[in-house]
């Protein structure tokens, strides 16, 4: 028997994708066990179903599947903007600014913001993600620029942070 930590269903085929698959469980025992002896393990977030077909999925929705299935405190995503942000016109200056003023997001409110055309294209399975792992039990889940020195640490070890925090009511009370 195969083993693979994302066994897959198949989606579709696509010139550009390959195979592209849905994950339909994440096996978690060899993350924990490296994590468990001290590694860091990089996941290529790749599947095979029962066939041994390799398929593609999303790494946004992998990782927030790991996190599910490890129990999480935080999901942490790096990516090369300062977190959700809205366009703005200041003057004659075209801005992108933080959704909110204190860069927290309740995650009640994101289909407001996909509505509001806010979160699109691949801000979609990222946010979708994260919102999936909150309702499953992570307790907050953090979109960071990683253009920022040391914003993993800032985010993991000081209050200040430099993303934007989703999270849900019921997590914070």
């Amino acid at each position: 028997p195969r083993s693979t930590l994302f066994p897959y269903t198949t989606l579709f085929r696509s010139p550009q994708l390959g195979h592209v698959g849905e994950i339909v469980h994440v096996d978690a025992t060899l993350i924990a066990s490296l994590l468990d002896g001290g590694f860091i393990p990089v996941i290529a977030t790749v599947g095979m179903d029962d066939l041994g077909q390799a398929y593609n999925v999303n790494a946004d929705t992998a990782a927030a599947q790991i996190a599910i299935a490890l129990k999480a405190e935080k999901l942490v995503s790096m990516t090369d903007i300062a977190g959700l942000l809205r366009d703005k016109e200041i003057g004659r200056a075209h801005v992108r600014t933080p959704v909110t003023h204190n860069n927290l997001v309740e995650v009640s409110e994101i289909e407001g913001y996909k509505s509001a055309g806010i979160i699109a294209g691949g801000m979609i399975p990222k946010i979708g993600g994260m919102a999936d792992a909150i309702y499953q039990g992570v307790h907050e889940a953090v979109i960071i620029d990683g253009r920022v020195p040391h914003s993993i640490l800032l985010e993991l070890f000081s209050n200040r942070g430099s993303g934007t925090r989703f999270y849900r009511r019921s997590h914070r009370e």
